[in-house]
């Protein structure tokens, strides 16, 4: 059996490909042959797929080609990736065998090849990766249950955490094993120059249930960039040094930090916030003959996956602030020191504890009508927080 097909739309496979959380553009010329080799279907022939592009990504031209022989039940495949006249990827092996006609032996030459497709394997907790790579990479084993091998170096690679709303700089030789991707030692950076060494593994079952156990090591790097808005339970710009972890399964990632912070931190609570609206209520007027009391809608903060721990030693390099009221400009600032302790878990429950000392400050005191006034904090003011972060004691000398 013969059969040409011009002109296919790769989007007509787009519903099937969703199955697995991926998508396909291009346009597809085949000429295949079909037979049947003892009892089993043997499809071969050449296919040209121009302009192919996986989830969103341009990848160029894909010429794959492949011959069937009889006595070895064997097809020999050969497949070549070309963007802009460069060949990015050179694929050659075989597929089936008299044993196992699922079996899988290829080798993959990659030269400065995009690597976002590895964004299915580190998603939710990474997003956004590009950059490229050179390697050389082996796929053995059984449809059901494949095995990548080799080494690759990577060439201007990102990605983004996205609990942390913050982009990473990698570039390093990786390594694969049957199970795992290797990071040692792996530069990291950010965009504003801070860097960090990143140590471990991402373990998988044949490209499942991935886990992490990553290990980063920070020197003054941007770990939170959030911009000021009246939804979140916290944000600022956080730059530590210290040590990360990512462990756990990718969809319930483990992150604890233990660092100091550096110049250029500036962390605030809104306790005008949405979610923290209801703490601010001093005085509630209360109708007695109502029978019913409606029920409050607690809101909690719109993190999911995530169970995240994080001691600080404050620093005086670092800019602490409490937002009563950003309109009326209700708001303490300072700088100080001390040991804080801040955890949220996968439900999005926010907890802190423990004491920070101020060196400096002011207090930016408004109540109704009154005209704002600021006040300075004296050295030794202290807030204390012993589980709910709205609920601190805070203990202040201001003139």
């Amino acid at each position: 059996l013969k059969l040409g097909l011009r002109n296919v739309d790769l989007q007509q496979i787009n519903p099937l490909l969703a199955l697995y959380k991926t998508s396909a553009e291009g346009y597809a010329n085949m000429a295949l042959q079909a037979q049947s080799v003892v009892g089993q279907a043997a499809v071969y022939g050449q296919a040209d797929v121009s302009e192919l592009v996986i989830d969103g990504q341009p990848l160029g031209d894909l010429l794959v080609t492949s011959t069937y022989d009889l006595d070895r039940q064997q097809a020999d495949v050969y497949a070549r990736l070309i963007a802009e006249n460069d060949t990015l990827a050179l694929i050659s092996g075989t597929l089936g065998g008299p044993q196992a006609l699922n079996r899988v032996d290829l080798q993959a030459r990659l030269n400065h090849s995009p690597i976002h497709p590895l964004e299915h394997l580190l998603s939710p907790t990474f997003s956004d990766v590009s950059g490229r790579a050179t390697a050389l990479l082996f796929l053995k084993g059984e449809w059901n249950k494949l095995e990548l091998t080799g080494e690759a170096d990577l060439e201007n690679a990102r990605t983004r955490v996205g609990f942390l709303n913050q982009y990473y700089n990698i570039n390093k030789k990786v390594r694969f094993t049957p199970s795992s991707i290797v990071f040692d030692q792996a530069a990291i950076t950010d965009d504003t120059g801070g860097k960090g060494r990143l140590s471990g593994q991402i373990n998988h079952q044949s490209f499942r249930r991935t886990r992490l156990d990553l290990q980063l090591t920070a020197e003054d790097l941007l770990v939170l960039n959030t911009e000021p808005n009246f939804t979140d339970a916290y944000f600022g710009t956080g730059r530590l040094s210290g040590l990360a972890t990512f462990t756990g399964p990718i969809d319930l990632v483990d992150i604890q930090i233990r660092a100091n912070t550096e110049r250029g931190t500036r962390f605030a609570i809104p306790l005008d916030a949405e979610t923290n609206r209801a703490n601010l209520d001093f005085i509630t007027f209360v109708n007695k003959g109502d029978t019913l009391v409606p029920e409050t809608e607690e809101k909690g903060f719109e993190v999911r996956g995530v169970n995240f721990g994080m001691n600080v030693t404050a620093t005086p390099d670092a800019e602490f602030s409490i937002l009563f009221d950003r309109v009326a400009g209700d708001i303490i600032r300072g700088r100080g020191a001390g040991a804080i302790e801040f955890r949220l878990n996968p439900q999005g429950e926010i907890q802190m504890f423990g004491n920070y000392t101020f060196s400096e400050g002011d207090y930016s005191f408004t109540l109704a009508n009154i005209p704002s006034k600021r006040f300075r904090i004296s050295g030794g003011s202290t807030i204390q927080w012993t589980g709910d972060p709205y609920d601190a004691t805070i203990n202040l000398n201001a003139v």
